[in-house]
């Protein structure tokens, strides 16, 4: 099986180029495709996605926006954890265990 080696902690190897949110979610769900948790991926974009229609007021909808940042963050974790111990894909440097949006820590791995 091949592996596929990302060295995210070498600049050289990241994008300075946002991706629009659409492709972000894509991303997201071919990861947990990979590791078999889809169907967790999808329940966490329709319960944030219900939150932030349901927010009327911006302080609250990047609140919302934070905390459903960090369940993806969290189940993406687990599914780079499933995917590293099958040898299916390594991406050195992912680990370093910290949430990090405009420059605020907003979770912290234990």
């Amino acid at each position: 099986m091949n592996k596929l080696l990302i060295d995210a902690s070498d600049p050289n190897n990241l994008s300075n180029k946002p991706t629009n949110e659409q492709d972000t979610r894509r991303k997201f769900l071919t990861v947990a495709q990979w590791a078999g948790r889809q169907k967790e991926m999808m329940a966490i974009f329709a319960k944030f996605d219900k939150l932030m229609r349901e927010a009327i007021y911006d302080d609250k909808k990047k609140d919302i926006s934070k905390i459903g940042a960090i369940e993806v963050y969290k189940l993406l974790g687990e599914c780079f954890a499933s995917l590293k111990s099958s040898g299916a894909l390594t991406i050195p440097g992912v680990e370093r265990g910290e949430l990090w949006i405009d420059g605020e820590l907003v979770y912290r791995d234990k």
